[in-house]
């Protein structure tokens, strides 16, 4: 058994590289444009990521900006209502109040 396994070790060891009949510039070569093609993929991923963080961004601002009008648009209503019920034609002696609408 000890036998064998020395005998693939050999083997292994021995062994010529599969790009051995390859010129080493051309090897070179090679592994530069695996290099080129890995980096243009990692660009390609990272332009994808950013492309998508901008349209998540953007719609969390459109989010926020939509509930802050409804937000506005309810203080606007019930600062109307309390300008309203002051001004009733019954209530002449909260007319003197200076309630003006939009105003804290």
């Amino acid at each position: 058994m000890t036998i064998t396994v020395q005998t693939k070790l050999y083997n292994k060891a021995n062994k010529r590289s599969r790009y051995a009949h390859v010129p080493w510039y051309e090897l070179v070569k090679f592994r530069e444009e695996q290099r080129r093609k890995t980096e243009l993929d990692e660009k390609k991923q990272q332009a994808i990521a950013e492309k998508k963080n901008a349209l998540l961004l953007k719609d969390r601002q459109r989010k926020e900006i939509y509930a802050l009008n409804k937000a506005m648009k309810e203080l606007e209503e019930s600062r109307f209502q309390e300008y309203c019920r002051s001004n009733k034609p019954g209530n002449e002696s909260q007319n003197t109040s200076k309630h003006k609408l939009g105003a804290v």
